[in-house]
C-alpha cells in the first residue's frame, strides 16, 4: 500500500494506492464522516489484478478541510472525485461507494457517465427528495441550521478525548453499531494527538449538518437516467428497510439500468468493514464479469 497526497487549492487529499498500478483504475470512496481505512479489510480480499485509490474525502482522515466559513454541499464532493481523477489521468474507471460515498458515486456517474465504466453501492445513501414547493423553506431551513452551528462552534471548545473516550465515541456514534476494532482501524487516520497527552478528531465538524442538495423527484431522475454502466448494490440486511425515497431509487434503477445488480447480505450498515468476506465475494464476481459490460 502507498499513501500519497493529491494536491487541491485549499491543501492537499489524502489517498491509498495497492494492487497492481497497471491493472483496471478504482476510485473507493468512503461514507460520511469515515475515512480509507473504512476500506482496509475489504481490499485484501479484492482481487490484486486491479488498481485501487482510496481517498480521504476533503474534511475526513488525513485530508484538508475546506475553507471555513462556507456550507458544505454534494457538488464540492462530487467536484473533488473529479479532481482526483484528473490528477491520475484516469479518463475510465470503476467506482466503489459505501453510503455517503455511494451517493457521491450515483451523482457523479450522472453528471460524467463517459468516466464510470462501473459502479459499485455499498449500503447506498439515497436523496431525500424535495418537494418543489417547499424548495425555498427548505433552502431557509439549511441556511440558519448552518449559520447556528457556526456560532456553537466558536462559543465551544473542541473536545480532547483520551484514547479509550475516542473508541467508545465512534462505535456509539454512528448510524449502527460498530465494533471495537473497526473502530480501530478508522480512527488511525482521524486521530490527531494534540501533544497535551490527549486526542482530538480530524473530522469537520460540517459536517454534522446535511449535504443533501434540493432535488425533486424528476431533478433526481435524471441523474439516474443518464447513468450508462452496469451497477451493483449491496444492501446489508439491517437497513434493507430503507426510506421510500431509497426505496424508489433502487426500483429506479432496477427498471432503467442495464445490468443492474442487487443484493443483500447479512449485517449492518459498516458491514463491508466488520464482516468484508460476505461483501468482497460479490463484488469480486461483478468486477471480473465480461458479460457485465455495455
Amino acid at each position: 500500500m502507498k499513501e500519497f497526497d493529491i494536491p487541491v487549492p485549499w491543501g492537499y487529499i489524502a489517498a491509498v494506492s495497492s494492487g497492481n498500478p497497471a491493472g483496471q483504475p478504482i476510485l473507493v470512496v468512503h461514507g460520511i464522516q469515515d475515512n480509507a481505512g473504512s476500506f482496509d479489510r475489504l481490499l485484501p480480499l479484492m482481487s490484486s489484478d486491479y488498481f485501487y485509490v482510496c481517498i480521504d474525502l476533503p474534511g475526513h482522515g488525513r485530508s484538508s478541510h475546506y475553507p471555513p466559513g462556507l456550507p458544505l454541499q454534494l457538488l464540492n464532493y462530487v467536484t473533488c472525485v473529479k479532481r482526483v481523477v484528473d490528477h491520475l489521468n484516469w479518463t475510465r474507471f470503476y467506482y466503489i461507494g459505501h453510503s455517503f460515498g455511494a451517493y457521491i458515486g450515483i451523482h457523479f456517474a450522472g453528471a460524467f457517465p463517459e468516466m464510470v465504466e462501473k459502479l459499485v453501492l455499498l449500503d447506498a445513501f439515497y436523496s431525500t427528495i424535495t418537494h418543489v414547493t417547499k424548495t425555498a423553506q427548505t433552502f431557509r431551513q439549511c441556511a440558519l441550521d448552518f449559520l447556528a452551528h457556526e456560532q456553537r462552534l466558536k462559543k465551544g471548545v473542541p473536545p480532547i478525548y483520551t484514547y479509550d473516550e475516542a473508541v467508545k465515541k465512534i462505535t456509539s456514534n454512528r448510524y449502527s453499531i460498530l465494533d471495537e476494532e473497526s473502530a480501530k482501524i478508522l480512527l488511525k487516520r482521524s486521530l490527531v494527538e494534540t501533544g497535551t497527552g490527549g486526542y482530538k478528531l480530524s473530522t469537520d465538524q460540517r459536517l454534522k449538518l446535511s449535504l443533501q442538495p434540493y432535488f425533486t423527484t424528476k431533478q433526481q431522475k435524471n441523474f439516474l437516467d443518464r447513468i450508462s454502466c452496469p451497477v451493483l448494490t449491496v444492501f446489508a440486511n439491517s437497513t434493507y428497510d430503507y426510506s421510500e425515497s431509497q426505496r424508489n431509487t433502487h426500483e429506479y434503477l432496477y427498471q432503467n439500468v442495464k445490468n443492474y445488480r442487487f443484493k443483500v447480505v447479512q449485517g449492518q450498515h459498516d458491514v463491508h468493514l466488520q464482516h468484508p468476506e460476505r461483501v468482497a465475494p460479490l463484488v469480486n464476481e461483478f468486477l471480473i464479469d465480461r458479460k457485465c459490460k455495455l
